[in-house]
């Protein structure tokens, strides 16, 4: 494996080959590095709108009008589970969280998959459910301040509060988007303006804010990843503090790439990875370097867009398009290419 030749200010241009990434200037190559994620497989599945994508055992779920298909990709098999569910929250190999329609109205119900039957439901009506280790959380549509927690072993009431401390953050419009996290007992918020802001799920009370945050965020191991339109931000979940914020515009650039709300982003140790929702590329942020690694452009038909997350499972990344195709990229070997 080739390391970096001659250090550049500039950001080079890359291109892929062998499954490896070339950084190319005035046409030499001046470094060689393996490309993280480059053997691709295609396993084409049903036409069907797929959502809520999720990886356990080796198994991909997703739930799409009231049925869970369960793809076992190892056997390129498709099993179905007739559920009626209307959307997926959460999902461990016993048990399934979600949303459906009991006599017309919306509750949250558990699921035993082991034994087909529902544990317990829950009449929340219109909002955002979010899950922690412990508790159901509701954010209503209708009161955007009220906060209702539900344990999650029986689900039994625990607390209702208004986050009456929103008023000391400095926003005009008294709303707040569907982006929210679970982190501990605190609820972080995005509100449209730019603004990040976490609240205690007991007390209601504001723990921090950060102005300058939209977009694309995701906590991992306490910290908060966001990619926004023009930079990279890492954030301490439990203070605010930010720990780095880079500039992205030239990379963004020079790779085509343009950041919106419909785009994803899945974070591990390393990267972040993200997808160009409308034109089907998939990038990797070096989290150390504050570089993309590499920019990757799926193969897909005109039209076809991501809403799905880019899952990592130990050597394969799992893509699944809005047309129902499966994008399996695999790490690619060290050995040296040819040019």
């Amino acid at each position: 494996m080739f390391r970096i030749v001659n250090k550049l200010e500039r950001v080079l241009l890359p291109q892929v080959k062998a499954g490896h990434i070339f950084f190319i200037d005035d046409g030499n190559v001046v470094s060689i590095e393996p490309l993280t994620y480059s053997k691709k497989y295609l396993f084409k599945i049903e036409q069907h709108k797929m959502y809520n994508l999720k990886f356990i055992d080796n198994h991909i779920f997703s739930l799409s009008n009231g049925i869970l298909y369960i793809y076992d990709f190892l056997n390129k098999d498709v099993s179905e589970m007739d559920i009626g569910f209307t959307h997926l929250i959460s999902l461990t190999a016993k048990r399934l969280i979600g949303t459906r329609k009991v006599d017309g109205k919306r509750v949250v119900s558990v699921l035993n998959l082991e034994s087909n039957h529902i544990e317990y439901s829950i009449s929340t009506g219109l909002g955002n459910v979010l899950c922690s280790e412990q508790y159901i959380v509701h954010e209503s549509f209708l009161n955007e301040a009220l906060i209702t927690n539900y344990s999650l072993f029986n689900g039994d009431l625990v607390s209702e509060i208004q986050l009456s401390s929103i008023n000391e953050i400095p926003y005009t419009e008294p709303r707040f988007s569907s982006a929210s996290i679970i982190y501990k007992d605190c609820i972080i918020k995005s509100i449209p303006e730019g603004i990040l802001a976490s609240f205690d799920v007991f007390t209601g009370e504001l723990q921090w804010y950060v102005e300058g945050v939209s977009l694309l965020v995701s906590e991992y191991k306490g910290k908060i990843y966001n990619l926004n339109t023009d930079t990279f931000v890492i954030i301490d979940a439990s203070t605010g503090k930010i720990e780095k914020e880079i500039s992205m515009l030239d990379q963004y650039r020079i790779n085509k790439i343009e950041m919106a709300s419909t785009n994803t982003l899945c974070v591990t140790d390393t990267h972040v990875f993200f997808t160009d929702n409308w034109k089907s590329k998939i990038g990797a942020l070096n989290i150390e370097k504050c570089k993309l690694d590499w920019v990757y452009q799926l193969d897909t038909k005109q039209g076809t867009t991501l809403p799905n997350a880019p899952i990592i499972e130990e050597k394969r990344m799992y893509i699944l398009d809005s047309a129902g195709t499966l994008h399996i990229l695999e790490k690619a070997t060290t050995a040296k290419p040819s040019m």
